[in-house]
């Protein structure tokens, strides 16, 4: 991790952990993205990665849910190395709404526990890009999707 964490919002290093592992599991599904953003501080951290209107190829549906979930995947390891609370579970709210969504909709016979499990693994797959961005996009709230590598 880079150094002089220490003067960074500590939530906004999990936030940004956060939409970090839901881009490399995107990424990881050939989806693209085309937003990564966190925006305010402590309690009242947020954000977002935007994936516009695209064509889901078959065989990138079971990693396009388990998208879903990668950013809590990273958070919660974000938090747990650097000995932080992990963030409430009401911040995975929109997540979670969205990962049974998109699940009714495309009809997937996959269980959450095998989504979880993957956002999981392509998290850990990516952890080193992850803990390299986290502290960029934390200082400057927002990154050029292209530059993040």
């Amino acid at each position: 991790m880079e150094p002089g964490l220490e003067n960074l919002d500590p939530w906004r290093l999990a936030a940004a952990a956060h939409e970090l592992g839901h881009l490399v599991c995107f990424r990881a599904a050939n989806i693209q993205v085309t937003e990564i953003v966190v925006r305010g501080h402590g309690e009242r951290v947020s954000g977002h990665v935007w994936v516009p209107a695209q064509p889901l190829p078959d065989k990138s549906v079971r990693l396009y849910l388990s998208a879903n979930l990668a950013g809590r995947a990273a958070d919660l390891r974000w938090c747990d190395e650097v000995g932080m609370k992990p963030l409430p579970e009401r911040t995975c709210a929109d997540d979670w709404n969205g990962f049974r969504k998109h699940r009714r909709e495309l009809g997937t016979p996959h269980w959450q526990s095998t989504h979880q499990s993957d956002a999981r693994r392509v998290v850990a797959a990516h952890w080193a890009l992850i803990c390299r961005w986290a502290p960029k996009l934390a200082r400057r709230g927002s990154l050029p999707v292209n530059a993040i590598s």
